[in-house]
């Protein structure tokens, strides 16, 4: 391990890792706090049903989302090495062109089909009308065009304060709500506001420094000519958005099938897991943020230290979550109830099953990130299908036998079958 560290690239990724960390270790500890004053105010039952409507709304604006961070960072990282300020704008261009458009589209047909489909979900009827305002929420989840800029000028210091924002609007508006008593609509008006105004700082964060290193001046930009001169442009992002799309959407999807199989309580138990994962797997995924434009520089000079970092990335991912799982399965049941009352102790078993699969969930970000590196976006794509069918299929067949703790089993075995499903891929790349 000592010898690990003396790669410069390590060490760089672990720097900014860490800055990003800064904040993301803040917002985890604010989205924990308001999950508990959120649960601990509505109850199961009313919890259930805004963890629904916000799921359903992720949903559609995950499956929306061009992922153009990544189209940014594969074709804009040479761009902005090179200075090349118009290419660079005309790319920038084409992604917000394609964030506005399918975020736009997603938008009016998830509000239109909320009072359709929501009833199979578990949404009930009385919340029908707060899921489709949710749904404004779409237009901010289909943007990842400012993400993929402040990655690329490295100031991922930004970037690690938009979860501290997001979460401490979230917060702020959950606990005026719990002193007021505030009833469903309200939290789910402080949670809409919360995911609005994130956004926004994120766009006028990317903007101010774009200006600031020039990037803003004439001509107008053009996502036309980006297309002509950025060979596989389309190609790339197409493939890039679906892998992301599938990946991110996962989680939320998941959510609504055990809406849909076991009904809206259900659904909030299962969440409060999902957080906790989101809370283990935050090291590798900020991890992987720095990690990808590094990797991506490697392969592009075709440097011979590719697969051993790569490598030396995946272990030490796989022995974190390894040792992050321990502790959750022997700690998490117990600051569970402690923190969110009795009423919750049945989420315990499905968080202690969930902890079995941290190891290959951590251990998938590096090696996703090699495959988009070498410009294998469809066997990622591939990997992740798979994991969706393997966890979607044991949640049918264990939900109804096991209840909760089946689908928590099912979740665990989409987690082992992404990493062995992308392992093999590189393996053979």
């Amino acid at each position: 391990m000592e010898k690990w560290w003396r790669e410069e690239i390590l060490r760089r990724v672990v720097h900014n890792t860490g800055l990003l960390g800064s904040g993301e270790a803040v917002g985890a500890a604010l989205q924990l706090a308001g999950l508990v004053i959120t649960g601990r105010l509505l109850g199961p039952i009313a919890f259930g049903g805004l963890i629904l409507v916000r799921s359903y709304a992720q949903s559609a604006g995950r499956l929306a989302r061009f992922q153009s961070w990544q189209t940014l960072i594969h074709f804009g990282t040479a761009l902005a090495d090179a200075d090349d300020r118009d290419g660079f704008r005309d790319l920038v261009a084409f992604t917000i062109l394609a964030d506005a458009a399918t975020g736009l589209i997603a938008t009016i047909l998830a509000a239109a089909l909320a009072p359709v489909i929501g009833p199979a979900l578990g949404i009930v009827s009385t919340t029908t009308a707060l899921t489709q305002r949710y749904c404004l929420t779409i237009l901010r989840m289909a943007s990842a065009t400012p993400t993929g800029v402040l990655r690329i000028f490295d100031r991922l210091d930004l970037l690690s304060w938009h979860a501290v924002l997001t979460l401490s609007i979230r917060l702020t508006g959950g606990g005026g709500g719990a002193l007021l008593s505030a009833p469903l609509w309200a939290m789910v008006v402080a949670w809409l506001a919360s995911d609005v105004l994130g956004e926004s700082y994120l766009w006028l964060e990317s903007w101010r420094e774009m200006r600031r290193r020039g990037f803003t001046c004439r001509p107008l930009p053009s996502a036309r000519r980006a297309l002509a001169e950025n060979k596989g442009l389309l190609r790339f992002s197409l493939a890039s958005n679906a892998t992301a799309t599938l990946s991110h959407s996962l989680a939320p999807l998941f959510t609504l099938m055990v809406g849909a199989l076991l009904g809206s309580v259900a659904a909030g138990l299962y969440r409060i897991a999902q957080v906790v994962l989101n809370v283990v797997a935050a090291p590798a995924e900020l991890a992987m943020r720095s990690f990808f434009p590094e990797v991506t520089r490697l392969r592009g000079n075709d440097d011979p230290r590719f697969a051993t970092i790569i490598r030396k990335v995946v272990l030490i991912s796989a022995w974190l979550g390894f040792s992050l799982g321990i502790v959750v399965a022997l700690a998490g049941p117990a600051l569970v109830v402690a923190a969110m009352g009795a009423s919750y102790a049945e989420v315990g078993t499905t968080l202690q099953i969930v902890a079995l699969g941290f190891a290959p969930v951590l251990a998938v970000f590096p090696v996703e990130a090699a495959l988009l590196a070498t410009g294998r976006a469809g066997s990622v794509l591939l990997a992740r299908a798979v994991s969706a069918a393997v966890a979607f299929s044991a949640a049918a067949l264990l939900a109804g036998p096991l209840g909760l703790p089946g689908i928590g089993l099912a979740a665990v075995f989409g987690f082992f079958a992404a990493c062995g499903a992308m392992l093999a891929a590189a393996r053979s790349s």
